[in-house]
């Protein structure tokens, strides 16, 4: 178990007549303990750094320790959360199928796009777009206007409906002039 150096000797302010630092101190037994184990853990990871992974391994078994004896009931979980998956905000285009509304496709689509349940809002456009950097049919503008952007006779055309908008798509994919330009 690692112990810990005496704390240091406050110092005076370096500026006459300011306020005399206050030390912090837990006010708990539950505060000492986590700050005890974060402690631990922190001269585990510093030691880790600096050391080889022998090191490292033995100082994060130092750390499962000092922990064990605090958290759970003596099964000491990792000290770091395991990564999660995390949703992202950037728009994903898709290279196979189910070939559905609202999703952008950078391949023609093999066979017919299917309708998704909508939520009819005023004046809600729907975007068809069968020759562009991708295809497909969506209700985001800015999308439908980048896929066609720098693109020589990009097609691109608005609908009030998305049955329209599908039925538009589905017709020119029959006919085979559904188109995505490469980058």
């Amino acid at each position: 178990m690692t112990s810990f150096p005496p704390a240091a000797p406050a110092t005076e302010p370096s500026v006459p007549g300011a306020a005399k630092p206050k030390p912090l101190a837990p006010s708990s037994e539950h505060a000492v303990a986590a700050f005890k184990a974060f402690m631990v853990f922190a001269a585990a990871t510093d030691a880790a750094a600096a050391t080889d992974a022998t090191a490292a391994a033995d100082a994060a078994a130092d750390t499962d320790v000092a922990m064990g004896d605090t958290l759970n009931g003596g099964l000491a979980p990792s000290p770091l959360a395991p990564a999660q998956p995390v949703a992202s905000s950037t728009f994903g285009f898709h290279t196979a199928g189910p070939w559905v509304v609202g999703n952008l496709y950078i391949v023609v689509p093999t066979s017919d796009l299917k309708p998704i349940a909508e939520e009819v809002e005023k004046e809600q456009y729907w975007y068809c777009i069968s020759k562009g950097r991708y295809v497909g049919v969506t209700l985001n503008h800015a999308l439908a206007v980048s896929a066609v952007t720098k693109v020589s006779d990009g097609a691109m055309k608005a609908y009030t409906s998305q049955a329209a908008a599908v039925d538009s798509f589905n017709e020119l994919l029959k006919y085979r002039l559904v188109v995505v330009i490469p980058w």
